[in-house]
């Protein structure tokens, strides 16, 4: 048993050595929160900003940082350019005081200057004001345990000085959100004081204060091809009390797009489900701002990756992916998939080129795969979505009127993934007001009136050609009457017979005539 209490005893030795090691290793690896600038000297009412940063001499990937003020008003915050990729909450901030919270994946930051954010203060009254970085405030090692390491806590005291002359104020017609970020290379500024010169300059330096030599009286001016970055235009005017406070107006310029990149797609060929779609780049200025997703010519939609297409029709597409930046800048990345094809369905009812007689429904009825949905389009819109039943039939009733003329009708079938079928048959048909059902047979208006018409002039034409072949016979008759008389009455002289006689031949003629 001996041998085996020393083994114990020497593991437990080693577990408290080595974590006494650990220990000692965590705390000489420490970090710091430091405000920059640290002194100097600002009018009452200046705004102005402190910037933020953290020094670690080992990886860390998560900062909480609480900043107090004295005798200072906190008028804003920036993270812009912050080396912060994540936030759990969003910067905020309060007169007082200033909190940020945020972090950055692996592999984290290690360094000396590693920038969290700015704090935008300006000064109360003449004296001493101070910035801290104020207990509570913790940066967490990127060593799998959040490891707090925060050792340092930085301090920055500025002398307010009261103000000889109001601040200018600054404005700019191509860039007038200080905290948005713009594309545009040329910057044009003006601004206005209570004085007639003015001393100003234009660099990427947040703390610059222009000397006191007047550049002049103009109060407008454009900076042509202005670099990507953080620019800042510093004004001071010279009025009845001397040079006035310091107005630092920022410009955020990125006119370079996102990174190239390609989406990933997944399943890329034979997709029998819908594909979701993977994509990511990075924009080294202003950052990503979204990414929109579209199918072939189809429209942009706003998307987040992975994004999975909501439906897509059978065949080869490409899919577009762009990124945006804060600025506006575009980069567009694509990936080819192919989609494994589904049947068509098949439109039965009404049938191909024919004529409806006027109803308050239309009856649509067809064919597809069991259990797939069908969507339903009249003249080129969608008016159903319908489910067929387990022999894949599918019916709708249409129960708006239609107008009277030609229409289509057509479907498109989607099966239980999403995947849209090729459209189906399109049925030509024509709504006829003056169609009737005869015997089960729908027969057009035109039919009809065209029938009847011709009917018409048939008996019109019939009857005057009795008419005229009537009044030939009878004009016929006439003449074979009248030379029967002639040659009768002659004979009747030659034969000298009575005048009685004559008369009553000549009255048997005439009734012959009125009966025939």
């Amino acid at each position: 048993m001996k041998p085996v209490r020393k083994i114990l005893i020497g593991l437990c030795l080693a577990s408290v050595l080595l974590s006494t090691d650990l220990a000692q290793l965590t705390q000489a690896a420490g970090a710091s929160l430091y405000p920059s600038p640290t002194t100097g000297s600002k009018y009452v009412g200046e705004k102005f900003h402190v910037f933020i940063y953290v020094g670690a001499d080992q990886s860390v990937n998560t900062f909480d940082v609480y900043v107090s003020v004295s005798n200072f008003t906190v008028t804003g915050i920036s993270v812009a350019g912050s080396i912060c990729k994540l936030y759990p909450s969003s910067p905020s901030y309060s007169p007082t005081s200033a909190h940020f919270q945020c972090g950055l994946p692996t592999p984290g930051y290690t360094g000396g200057a590693g920038y969290i954010g700015a704090v935008i203060v300006k000064g109360n009254s003449p004296g001493t004001a101070k910035l801290s970085i104020a207990s509570g405030s913790k940066v967490l090692a990127n060593d799998g345990f959040g490891t707090n390491i925060l050792s340092s806590l930085g301090t920055a005291t500025f002398n307010i000085l009261p103000p000889p002359t109001a601040a200018p104020s600054v404005t700019s017609s191509t860039h007038p959100d200080s905290d948005k970020w713009y594309k545009n290379k040329d910057v044009s500024l003006s601004w206005s004081g209570a004085g007639s010169e003015f001393s100003y300059q234009f660099d990427q330096s947040a703390d610059t204060i222009p000397d006191t030599v007047s550049e002049g009286t103009e109060k407008a001016k454009t900076y042509k091809e202005v670099a990507d970055g953080l620019w800042y235009f510093h004004v001071r005017v010279k009025g009845s009390g001397g040079w006035s406070a310091t107005t630092s107006f920022r410009v955020q310029i990125d006119s370079t797009p996102p990174e190239p990149f390609t989406p990933e797609a997944d399943p890329k060929k034979d997709a029998e489900k819908r594909p979701i779609i993977s994509f990511v780049t990075a924009d080294a200025t202003s950052g990503i701002d979204h990414y929109e997703v579209k199918i072939d010519n189809g429209v942009w939609v706003t998307a987040l990756s992975p994004y999975q297409i909501p439906k897509i029709a059978s065949g080869k597409h490409t899919i577009y992916v762009k990124a945006i930046d804060k600025a506006g800048n575009e980069r567009i990345g694509q990936v080819e998939v192919g989609v494994k094809e589904i049947p068509a369905p098949i439109v039965t009812k009404p049938s191909d080129g024919s004529f409806i007689p006027y109803t308050p429904s239309l009856q649509i009825a067809g064919r597809s795969e069991a259990n797939f949905q069908v969507e339903i389009y009249l003249d080129d819109k969608k008016i159903a979505t319908v489910k067929t039943d387990k022999n894949g039939n599918f019916t709708y009733t249409h129960k708006n009127l239609l107008t009277a003329g030609k229409h289509t009708i057509y479907a498109i079938a989607l099966n239980p993934d999403g995947i849209e079928s090729p459209k189906s048959n399109v049925v030509n048909f024509t709504l006829d007001p003056r169609a009737f059902d005869l015997a089960g047979l729908t027969v057009p208006g035109i039919i009809v009136y065209s029938f009847l018409f011709g009917l018409i002039i048939i008996l019109v034409i019939i009857f005057v050609f009795f008419i005229l072949r009537s009044r030939r016979y009878r004009k016929k008759l006439k003449e074979i009457f009248e030379g029967l008389e002639e040659e009768v009455e002659e004979d009747l002289s030659e034969e000298k017979a009575s005048d009685k006689a004559k008369e009553k031949v000549e009255k048997d003629f005439e009734e012959t005539e009125k009966e025939l």
